[in-house]
């Protein structure tokens, strides 16, 4: 294991058990903005980019992010993590302005509404909304309809991925590729990772059911394709993917077993699991040279 990885979960594992049937969403926002505070010291350092402009889609705040004046760049439309219920815009501008600055797209992260104040499915129709904006006002702010990409990390590379499923669905709009950051596609959790890795790695089995319980309305939306992708039956047509994950994250098995599927439709897929990694580690290119290599394959993949 890598030694700050270790470093980081000798810590995690000597803090108090969390009590499920306690712990509040209020608990949760709270954790999230110290963690937020915290993450700064392991995370890039915010860069100028070019532009920087906030705007909102109907109710949905968007920030756009420019890496020049040039006309007619790709977008990635970026949905940030967070258990649909914790994270923002403003907690990763770092990682944006640096992807931004390498690879010449603009990126226009999406401030959708969190849980529990909003249940499924309105994340996902912020994520729809959204995408359906860029591509009907994309030469407005400078970029190329026909090069919009999806990107996001955890419950936001879920959200990546169902806004997709929902542009094949509704044959609007057309997407470009998929970048998915150890996403989660079937809230059952019941994958093998879960099983060997869904305690003492930071990101816990009980926490995914935890945040599963405040998005879902009912049972049944457990096997809704919108809220469990995996269970979608044609992924044909689909946009190619890059999908990463991490070896020591219980989401792990999710991000195969979608990458699998989808090769199995067709569709092209890159696939790539960092050994010795934890759920999360995006945020930390100071830290672990598995994240700046990850960082550099997404750059990499949006420049071809």
């Amino acid at each position: 294991m890598h030694p700050k990885i270790k470093e980081l979960l000798e810590i995690a594992n000597s803090m108090p058990a969390i009590s499920w049937e306690d712990f509040t969403p209020e608990d949760a926002k709270k954790s999230a903005i110290l963690r937020a505070e915290s993450a700064k010291i392991s995370n890039f350092d915010l860069e100028q980019v070019f532009e920087m402009t906030d705007h909102k889609v109907k109710h949905i705040p968007i920030r756009i992010y420019k890496p020049s004046a040039d006309p007619n760049l790709p977008i990635v439309i970026y949905f940030h993590g967070g258990g649909l219920m914790t994270g923002s815009i403003a907690g990763y501008d770092a990682n944006c302005c640096y992807i931004v600055n390498r690879s010449n797209t603009i990126i226009i992260s999406v401030d959708y509404r969190l849980t529990p104040e909003h249940k499924f499915p309105c994340a996902i129709e912020d994520a729809y909304e959204v995408l359906c904006w860029v591509s009907q006002n994309s030469e407005k702010i400078g970029g190329n309809s026909e090069k919009i990409s999806v990107m996001g990390d955890s419950s936001g590379a879920y959200l990546a991925i169902v806004a997709t499923l929902m542009a094949k669905d509704k044959g609007f709009p057309k997407i470009y590729s998929q970048i998915l950051l150890y996403p989660h596609t079937d809230a059952n959790c019941n994958t093998e990772s879960y099983q060997t890795h869904g305690q003492g790695f930071s990101l816990t089995a009980n926490m995914m059911k935890w945040y599963f319980s405040h998005y879902q309305n009912t049972e049944e939306d457990l096997q809704n394709p919108y809220f469990s992708p995996l269970l979608a039956k044609n992924l044909a047509n689909l946009p190619k993917a890059l999908i990463l994950t991490a070896e020591l994250d219980p989401l792990r098995d999710d991000g195969f077993l979608y990458a699998e599927k989808l090769k199995k439709f067709g569709v092209p897929v890159e696939y790539i699991c960092y050994e010795s990694m934890i759920h999360g580690f995006f945020k930390m290119p100071k830290w672990l040279e598995s994240c700046r290599n990850m960082v550099a394959k997404i750059i990499d993949f949006l420049q071809r």
